[in-house]
């Protein structure tokens, strides 16, 4: 089990404690944040059991959902949001929100939380905020790490379309079903989330019994609603990427199908010729011999010169 216990003062300095196993005194402009990176359970529990929360909730805490889900206290709230999919961890982060405390446990590492990590190195003014105000921080580091999926995803589909025009020859159909898996997946993951963002953002929503609502709150849901659009957009260009390799398809088999239509007049032709000359009239150019023969395949030779010159330049192959 890692912890990491941050303290944001706004009247000092803020600091990284040692887990002691006990809450230090806060403050009214201070801050803490317990991160636990917490395996096995029962460690969990140990840490869990310090918290000013009764059993019940405790237990509501430590308990493992598959889904993100919203629970308001008169004294705190709790809720749990699940990192994207395509990350090397993946898990389910549980949230903690009271006066002048966040707690965040999650099983698995979670991207989002090391990227605030890295973002809080030396003094800041975190100190100033209350416990909302830090919670629609880090969620909205939460709805970053699904906009950091996106451009990998915009990239390939630009590279997608680029191969599609390049040799729409080849059958790109199972790269396209590949990317229409990803998004949809990805899609259906920050769709789950909206009970929670939405919940976050009711007028009369506040985070602990004489907090007020947070304004940070409201503009993180737009933020949630821009994300979702920003991902319902991407698998539009997935769509529109299906329907350019339909054309390229639709255009590679017409360009087939003009040179078989040239090919099959061409042959049509030489038959209707051949036919010609094997009909049994006694015309004098049925006993020319050797010379008439001759002359039957020059005829036939300049017909397929002909034929195949009049389609190029109609840019018919």
């Amino acid at each position: 089990m890692t912890i990491t216990v941050l303290l944001f003062d706004a009247d000092g300095q803020d600091a990284q404690l040692d887990w002691t196993g006990t809450l230090p005194p806060l403050k009214p402009h201070q801050l803490l944040w317990l991160d636990l990176d917490a395996e096995p359970a029962e460690s969990e529990q140990a840490v869990l059991a310090v918290l000013p929360l009764d059993p019940t909730d405790q237990a509501a805490l430590h308990r493992q959902t598959t889904g993100p889900r919203l629970l308001y206290r008169t004294d705190h709230t709790q809720l749990s949001v699940n990192t994207p999919p395509e990350q090397p961890a993946q898990g389910p982060v549980r949230i903690l929100a009271a006066k002048n405390l966040v707690v965040t446990l999650h099983a698995e590492p979670a991207p989002f939380l090391k990227a605030l990590h890295q973002q809080l190195r030396g003094d800041t003014q975190l100190g100033q905020l209350d416990a909302a105000a830090f919670l629609a921080v880090l969620l909205n580091y939460h709805l970053e790490s699904y906009y950091a999926l996106l451009s990998p995803l915009e990239d390939s589909i630009d590279r997608l379309d680029e191969h599609i025009l390049r040799d729409p020859a080849r059958n790109h159909l199972a790269d396209l079903v590949r990317l229409r898996q990803r998004v949809s997946v990805l899609r259906r993951a920050l769709g789950a989330h909206r009970m929670v963002y939405a919940g976050l953002a009711s007028p009369e929503f506040t985070v602990f019994q004489g907090d007020q609502p947070e304004t940070l709150l409201t503009r993180l849901f737009q933020q949630y609603q821009h994300a979702y659009e920003a991902i319902s957009h991407t698998r539009e260009m997935v769509l529109g990427s299906f329907d350019l390799y339909m054309t390229s398809t639709g255009q590679h088999t017409n360009e087939i199908m003009r040179v078989l239509t040239v090919v099959t007049v061409l042959l049509g032709l030489l038959g209707v010729l051949a036919g010609i000359l094997g009909t049994n009239f006694q015309a004098g150019i049925f006993k020319s011999g050797e010379h008439g023969f001759r002359l039957m395949l020059g005829g036939m030779f300049l017909l397929l010169v002909s034929i195949l010159s009049l389609a190029r330049w109609r840019r018919w192959l």
